[in-house]
């Protein structure tokens, strides 16, 4: 558990975690180091392009986020198209911010830690998996794939 703290390779390891099998070729370190430095500029470019859209395109204001819109469906013949974009944009930008700065993080770790030695590309695999995994086809599809051929 102190240097396996995902338990990966163990029957503990969450499901679906990529291991890459022993016959499959390795990545190198250079080249597992270039990938993550590219994924760490693309998530911080997309974060950055994120927060200018917002305060351009919104303009937000004090008026806003006053204690009077904190009531959302009691007042829907009151709520505006501008309220409702502004309430999903700061639902979705907080998500977005809590994935890119943890996925950065380990990106830079792994790249810190291979660099140095320590591990091995194997030893990093992404911290949430793979995107496809986490789509509504994803998550509902395939379980609806699996029960129709189950019973047929």
């Amino acid at each position: 558990m102190l240097y396996n703290a995902r338990w990966l390779g163990t029957h503990l390891a969450t499901p679906h975690t990529p291991i890459t099998p022993e016959g499959r070729m390795k990545q190198g370190r250079l080249s597992f180091i270039l990938s993550r430095i590219f994924h760490i500029s693309l998530l911080s470019c997309i974060s950055s392009v994120q927060g200018l859209a917002f305060g351009i395109l919104l303009d937000p204001q004090l008026t806003d986020y006053l204690a009077t819109k904190e009531l959302y469906f009691r007042r829907l013949t009151d709520v505006t198209v501008r309220e409702t974009v502004i309430r999903i944009w700061t639902i979705t930008a907080g998500q977005w911010s809590t994935y890119a700065v943890l996925t950065i993080l380990h990106d830079l770790l792994a790249c810190v830690f291979v660099a140095v030695g320590l591990d091995e590309p194997k030893d990093w695999p992404p911290l949430f998996g793979s995107f496809p995994k986490y789509t509504l086809y994803g998550t509902i599809g395939r379980g609806m794939d699996n029960a129709k051929q189950s019973h047929c």
